[in-house]
C-alpha cells in the first residue's frame, strides 16, 4: 500500500484515479494547490505524486524540479495532452509521462511500476556503498519500462550509463486487449476482465550517434496478471529469459524446490503464474538509427 496524492485541474478525472487506487489498497487524495502537495511531500506525507504537467499555473518542468529539490524521495508521474512533446522538450526526469485523457488501468500499472522502482533504489541504498565509476568501453543498457513517453503505454529508463559516443534509445510501449476476436487499444478499454488476454508490444529505437552495446530490455508482469507461456517474441539475436523474484535474478527456464513424496527435495521448473519480469537480451549491438521490437501476452486473472 502506497500514499499517493494527485493534483490536476481535471478534479473530475482526479477522482476517478483517486478512486481506483483505493480499489487498489492505496491510500489516495487529490489536490488543486501544487505548493500544498510540496509542502506534504517534502514533509513526508507521500510516496508518490501525480500531477497535470500542462496545468494552469505552477507547473511543467519548473514544478518538477522544485519537487525533486524538496522531496527527492517521492516519484512523480505527470499527465499531459501531448505527453511525447514535453519529453523532447524537457530535461526532466519523472517515472512516467501519461497521456491525456488519463486511463485508470494504464496509470494503475505506471504507479505499480514506479513504486517497484522506488524500493529496489531503497534497497540498493540501504545494502550497497556506492562504487567508482569503473573504466568500460561497453555501454550497458537495462531498460526497465518505467518512463512513460510516447504514445498510450510507452515506457523507458531515462538514465543510462553511456561512455564516448552517446546512444540514445527510447523505448514504447503499445498495449492492446483481445477482445471479441479483435485487438483494442488500453487506451479505449478503460476496463479490463478477468480472463482477458493484453498483449503487449516494445519498441525500441536508437536515436544516439553510437550503437548500443549488450541492449536488454525488461518487460514487467504485474499483480493479478500471469504470464502468458510461448507468447514472447523479439527481432533479431535475442533470447528471453524470465523472473520470479522481481527482476533480482533470470533464468530461460526459473526453478523452484519441491518435495516430493519420499521427503526428498527436487529443482521442478516454476509455474508461469510465478513470472514477475521478462527480459529481451540482444547478442548483437543494437545499432544507431535502429530499431527493435519484442513482445509478450499477460492474461488477467
Amino acid at each position: 500500500m502506497a500514499r499517493v496524492i494527485i493534483c490536476d485541474d481535471d478534479q473530475e478525472s482526479a477522482e476517478e484515479l483517486a478512486a481506483a487506487l483505493r480499489a487498489a489498497k492505496h491510500e489516495a487524495a487529490t489536490s488543486a494547490h501544487m505548493m500544498d502537495v510540496m509542502r506534504d511531500a517534502a514533509a513526508g506525507k507521500f510516496d508518490l505524486v501525480a500531477f497535470g504537467l500542462d496545468r494552469v499555473g505552477f507547473a511543467g518542468e519548473h514544478a518538477i524540479e522544485v519537487m525533486q529539490e524538496v522531496a527527492p524521495q517521492v516519484s512523480v508521474i505527470g499527465f499531459h495532452r501531448r505527453p511525447s512533446e514535453f519529453m523532447l522538450a524537457s530535461n526532466a526526469s519523472l517515472s512516467a509521462v501519461l497521456p491525456r485523457p488519463v486511463s485508470a488501468t494504464i496509470f494503475l500499472y505506471a504507479v505499480a511500476r514506479a513504486l517497484e522502482s522506488q524500493r529496489a533504489q531503497i534497497c540498493a541504498l540501504q545494502s550497497t556503498k556506492m562504487m567508482k565509476s569503473k573504466k568500460r568501453i561497453v555501454a550497458l543498457f537495462v531498460a526497465t519500462l518505467s518512463l512513460l513517453t510516447l504514445g498510450v503505454a510507452g515506457f523507458a529508463q531515462k538514465h543510462f550509463m553511456i561512455l564516448g559516443a552517446r546512444p540514445v534509445v527510447t523505448m514504447q510501449l503499445s498495449g492492446a486487449v483481445e477482445r471479441d476476436s479483435a485487438l483494442v487499444a488500453l487506451d479505449k478499454a478503460t476496463v479490463v476482465k478477468p480472463g482477458e488476454v493484453l498483449d503487449w508490444t516494445i519498441t525500441s529505437e536508437n536515436s544516439g550517434n553510437a550503437d548500443a552495446l549488450e541492449y536488454k530490455a525488461v518487460g514487467h508482469i504485474p499483480r493479478g496478471m500471469t504470464f502468458v507461456a510461448g507468447s514472447a517474441n523479439a527481432e533479431g539475436n535475442a533470447k528471453a529469459v524470465y523472473s520470479i523474484d522481481g527482476g533480482k535474478s533470470y533464468s530461460a527456464q526459473p526453478t523452484i524446490e519441491e518435495k516430493q513424496a519420499d521427503g526428498t527435495v527436487k529443482r521442478v521448473p516454476a509455474p508461469v503464474a510465478m513470472y514477475t519480469e521478462i527480459r529481451y537480451e540482444w547478442a548483437d549491438p543494437f545499432a544507431k538509427g535502429g530499431k527493435l521490437t519484442a513482445s509478450y501476452k499477460v492474461r488477467v486473472k
